[in-house]
Formats: structure tokens, sequence, C-alpha cells
């Protein structure tokens, strides 16, 4: 078993398993998470094609064929070859794509109209700094809805579904270049995480490989730093492909029940931090309404939480109820009081615990 850079503090104590290492990346024998770092990269050029539309005041026209062929992978619409024949598209592991495709084509069709002023009950534009941000009638943010609701609906509902798979799975037979079916799921998992393999925790490694943190790689930093979710997660993956290694099942599960934990708590203190940064912006009805999209992606992740979760079905229904696709964001803003966010975050707060300072 041959690890590159080893970390000494993290030898195994399980009884009965020989001892072993865990190295400081995630560098191990068959490992290939192709398909869903393909996935990934998926969704990053479909979330740059839409921001071009908001990038600057004029109107920027999306076109619906190009749209339609980044969601089915079809037609070659990426700029790299390896993507274009991936043989994987975003649509075929979206949950509720129907509803995610219909913002991405509302945005499309609404970036092709006229550009209009946006109020409460009609579809159009707020200027946001040197741009612009485009917003359904009830002032949903669309690029936001797409990039955070399928970030949930796709890369972590698949990451949750194949780490259930992992304690189960076979662990014997070793597939050249895939390693075993638990391997295999375990990396797959890792790749929708979207960090590199030699991610660093700290903070001068974040800022000097920002392009490669995307989605989960990012917001483990930007909205789970509160709770330590980098270090815990990075180590938990690291830990558990070791494990897997070395067959040793009880690690293996101590490590995929952590990775869970974290994960959903990142999306529960994203929504957190999106749903109380409303509050201090009164007046400000971009930012009001970009924070509001982002929270309403984050929560919508939590429809896909491990079972384990410590939110009850009843209190995210009340969540989904207070920020939901039906929901009129000009009502949560309109009250001076933001009576129904602060009972969100109380949700939240009551469910996982203290998830961002305050």
């Amino acid at each position: 078993m041959n690890f590159a850079a080893c970390s000494k503090d993290d030898n195994n104590t399980t009884p009965g398993v020989p001892s072993y290492e865990v190295p400081t990346t995630y560098t191990f024998e068959n490992v290939d998470f192709k398909e869903a770092t393909a996935r990934v990269r998926m969704l990053s050029a479909i979330n740059s094609y839409m921001s071009t539309t908001q990038s600057n005041a004029s109107q920027v026209t999306l076109e619906q064929t190009k749209v339609n062929n980044m969601w089915t992978n079809s037609s070659q619409p990426f700029d790299t070859t390896w993507l274009n024949t991936s043989g994987v598209n975003l649509q075929e592991k979206t949950a509720d794509a129907t509803l995610y495709k219909s913002y991405l084509d509302s945005l499309v069709t609404l970036s092709a109209a006229t550009l209009t002023p946006a109020a409460n009950g009609q579809a159009g534009y707020i200027t946001r700094n040197a741009g612009k941000i485009l917003i359904s009638k009830n002032g949903l943010e669309y690029v936001q809805a797409v990039q955070k609701g399928t970030m949930g609906a796709a890369l972590f509902k698949e990451a949750m579904a194949l780490l259930d798979q992992v304690p189960n799975s076979d662990n014997n037979t070793v597939i050249a270049g895939k390693g075993t079916a638990m391997a295999h799921n375990f990396d797959l998992a890792f790749g929708y995480f979207s960090v590199p393999v030699n991610y660093d925790t700290s903070k001068a490694f974040a800022d000097a490989n920002r392009p490669s943190l995307v989605f989960w790689g990012n917001y483990i930093r930007e909205r789970g730093l509160f709770i330590n979710a980098h270090d815990v997660l990075w180590k938990a993956f690291r830990t558990g492909r070791a494990a897997i290694a070395a067959k040793d099942t009880k690690v293996i599960g101590e490590q995929v029940a952590i990775i869970k934990e974290y994960w959903e708590k990142v999306a529960a203190a994203a929504a957190w931090a999106y749903l109380s940064s409303p509050q201090s912006a009164a007046g400000n009805l971009a930012s009001q309404f970009h924070a509001l999209s982002e929270g309403f992606g984050f929560l919508a992740s939590l429809k896909y939480r491990p079972s384990s979760s410590k939110l009850s079905a009843a209190d995210y229904q009340k969540l989904v109820d207070i920020v939901g696709a039906g929901t009129n964001f000009y009502d949560l803003i309109g009250d001076a009081n933001f009576t129904r966010l602060k009972e969100a975050v109380a949700i939240l707060k009551n469910a996982y615990g203290q998830l961002q300072a305050e």
C-alpha cells in the first residue's frame, strides 16, 4: 500500500487491522472520479455562460439551443473535448431537473426581452455593482437558483447517494484504474466535493487556487469556516479512502458519517448566512434578492440530506414554506422585522446548533 506524503498523526489503531497511514493528499492507487468532475465542470460552464447576461448593464442575450445542449451534453457544447466526449451529462443526475431547467429557460427568455426594471409581480433587472441581476416576478435571481439549486439537486444529492452505498459495496474485486466498487463510489463522492487532490485548508491555498475551488469546494471555507468544515471534511475524505484501502470497516463507517454530517451542515450554514444578510441590507434590493436566491438554493439542497439528518421533515417543510419555489421575496424583505427570515434561521440553529457567528 503506497501512499505519498503521509501524516503520522493519523495512524490506524483499529484492532485486527494492520497499521496504515493517511496521506496528506488524496493520492491512492486506482482512483477515478472523472465522471463526477465532468458534471462539476459542466455546471461550471453553464454558470459562466449564464453569468454573461448579468456581467454588465447592457443586454446580453443567451441562446436557448446552447443552453439545451450544455444541459444534455449534446452537439459538443463545451470548450474541451474531454467534456464533450465524456458520455455523461448534468440532466441525468439532477433531481427535480424539470424545475431547475425551467429556471434556466426563464433566464434565457428574460435575457432576450427588452430590459425592464424589475418590480413586485414584474420580472426584470435590478442594477448590481457594475452589472445587474435578472429576477423573476417574485424576486428570485435565476442564475443563483440554477447554480445553488443544482449544487444540491445534482452534486450533493449524488454524493449522499454514493456515500450511502459505500459501507455495503464490494471491497475485494479490484478493477484496474477504478479500484473496488467501494473505493469507486467513495472517489466519485470526493469528485462531487470539488477540491483538488492536493487541497490545503489554509487561507493562502484558497486565495492562490480559487479557480480550482468551485461550488462545494469553495463554500466549505466561505460559509463553513465557523464550524471548521474545511478541515473536518478534508481529513474525513483522506481518512475514509485510506481506510478503504486497508479494509478498515470501522473507520470507513465513521468517516462516511462525518462527511454526510458536515457536508449537510455546510449547506445549512450557507443558508443561515444568506437568510441573515438581507436583514442588514435594507434598501438594497439587489443585495437582498441575490442573497435570498442563494439561500433558496442551499435550503433546497437540504431536500437531499442523509437519513441521519437532525433536520426533521416537519422543520424542512417549514423552511420551504418560508423560502421556497412559491415564495414572494418582496414580502420577505417588506417585513421591517424580517420575522419569517428570523424564523428560518432559528429552525436551522435548533436543528444543527451554532453554524455562524451572531
